[in-house]
């Protein structure tokens, strides 16, 4: 399990004996969204400054550092359950992108109304 929050870090969680065993740190805000690919390879992670952070969980080191292009406060996170380089982050001004981690850039971006 993971976790973030107002300590701008990623908490990976040990359940069975109920305790934080690694922390990922990049963030300069509170990291309001964390989610695993459907392989289990990359975390995903977002912040109220805007920034997604994908971390290898194999050598706990960060694979890339990306930005929301309309610099919002990242609000919604999740990896597509078919590819596992594709993911979609929402902000507060209501857009959506679809990320391909593959690259720097979202590839797709469009939404009119608030996600929140």
């Amino acid at each position: 399990m993971c976790s973030g929050g107002s300590g701008q870090v990623v908490k990976i969680w040990d359940l069975q004996r109920k305790r934080c065993i690694k922390w990922l740190k990049g963030h300069t805000n509170t990291v309001t969204g964390v989610m695993y690919n459907c392989k289990d390879e990359h975390l995903a992670s977002i912040s109220l400054s805007g920034d997604l952070i994908l971390h290898n969980l194999a050598s706990g080191q960060r694979a890339a550092e990306l930005k929301d292009p309309n610099q919002q406060m990242l609000r919604v996170l999740d990896y597509s359950r078919v590819s596992r380089h594709l993911l979609v982050t929402a902000g507060d001004d209501g857009t959506v992108h679809l990320w391909d981690t593959t690259g720097r850039n979202p590839k797709f971006k469009n939404h009119g109304l608030s996600i929140v």
